[in-house]
């Protein structure tokens, strides 16, 4: 039985953002959401899913759509702080994910969905 985790990862698939450049940083915090929600998923199954080309394609939109909205250092210092350096939304408190750092995070991954 599939999590909603791998479910959600999956159907973000096929909506790359062209092959524009993204910053290395917008890509780190990309990659970090995408494991993180993966993380309670057995090795095999992240494994699988991380080969598949729609998990780069997301990762690519994320990014895109994070360095459109101005992420920056402190936007990435703060995320990590608030998930005490887990990249998952599920430890950051809801005031924290409200913050305009956080915000630019949440509007970049619900624009690959």
């Amino acid at each position: 039985m599939k999590s909603i985790a791998v479910a959600s990862v999956l159907s973000l698939a096929l909506i790359g953002c062209g092959s524009e450049t993204v910053s290395e940083l917008s890509q780190d915090t990309a990659t970090r959401v995408l494991n993180a929600a993966l993380s309670s998923e057995p090795a095999e199954i992240i494994q699988l899913i991380q080969q598949q080309p729609e998990y780069a394609n997301n990762i690519q939109c994320i990014a895109y759509h994070l360095d459109e909205r101005g992420w920056d250092n402190e936007s990435f210092d703060y995320f990590m702080k608030v998930t005490f350096n887990t990249g998952n939304f599920k430890r950051a408190s809801r005031e924290d994910l409200a913050t305009a750092n956080m915000m630019k995070l949440v509007m970049s991954m619900e624009d690959c969905s």
